[in-house]
């Protein structure tokens, strides 16, 4: 990995964009500043490949980045961050990085653009409760389509609650 990342910045755009899903793969927290260039860069083609790179990477690092895109990028990029947010938060989850596991999920909510994506998001929650989420949850907690899977995430927030001293919130 570590011969990759050094020689990444002499290649050509095409190799870049041919490397990005390798280095991505590696779950390496040195391949994240390659990662997160090329999701800001000013080529479409090269800001693709990084934006699907961070979510692959499963690096809670990638968190910001991807919400900023979320919030900002065009209709495919916004797509993309939103995808890569509920990648990493998975990937986070998976690895018992719970605080940014819900973080990931919590903003994924917070931005979704339809109902499927909030149902993954309130699932993550569920599964990694936080008291970030409680808005989150509660707001979901009003649209009846989300009402199944608001259930689990309040009954897991609201132990959370309980353990963090804030049993008032649960």
């Amino acid at each position: 990995t570590h011969r990759m990342v050094a020689l990444f910045p002499q290649a050509a755009t095409p190799t870049k964009i041919a490397l990005l899903p390798i280095l991505a793969a590696k779950n390496d927290e040195s391949t994240l500043p390659h990662l997160v260039a090329a999701a800001r860069s000013a080529d479409p083609a090269f800001r693709k490949a990084g934006l699907e790179g961070l979510g692959v990477s499963g690096q809670p690092s990638a968190i910001p980045v991807l919400e900023e895109v979320a919030r900002s990028g065009n209709d495919e990029e916004k797509k993309l961050a939103l995808r890569g947010l509920l990648t990493v938060g998975q990937a986070c989850s998976a690895h018992g990085v719970r605080n940014e596991a819900s973080r990931a999920m919590n903003t994924l909510y917070q931005l979704a653009q339809d109902d499927s994506q909030r149902r993954e998001a309130l699932k993550g929650m569920a599964s990694n409760p936080s008291p970030e989420s409680l808005d989150s949850i509660l707001a979901a907690a009003q649209v009846e389509s989300l009402r199944d899977v608001v259930f689990p995430a309040l009954q897991a927030l609201a132990g959370t609650l309980v353990a963090a001293g804030q049993g008032d919130k649960a």
